[in-house]
């Protein structure tokens, strides 16, 4: 029980931290620079920081060693619900456009003359 549930701690928030934590890190960064020079330095330190990363997951392994696989199965889960679903997530921009503007056609009331 104990390994089950640090396995699905860590499936849970390592990609939490490091999706939405890294990313949105690096937007902020990536916004806030404008020459090519200052964008050299951002790669550059993000490629730095890819090792130690690396180390860091190492150790998730040692700890929660099927934390992977859950996430995977996680994934599969839930495109598998957005397509039962017939989610719109799943849908491309041009069709949902294509479909709102239908909907505001025939919503517009017509002219009767």
């Amino acid at each position: 029980a104990r390994h089950a549930l640090v396995t699905s701690a860590v499936t849970c928030l390592l990609p939490v931290v490091v999706v939405g934590g890294l990313v949105t890190a690096f937007q902020r960064v990536d916004r806030a620079t404008d020459r090519r020079s200052d964008k050299l330095a951002q790669r550059t330190a993000l490629c730095a920081l890819a090792y130690p990363g690396w180390r860091v997951l190492q150790v998730v392994e040692r700890v929660a060693p099927y934390w992977l696989g859950g996430h995977v199965l996680g994934f599969m889960s839930f495109f598998v619900w957005l397509r039962y679903t017939n989610s719109d997530l799943l849908r491309s921009d041009a069709e949902l456009v294509a479909r709102d503007r239908a909907a505001a056609a025939a919503a517009a009331p017509r002219d009767g003359g």
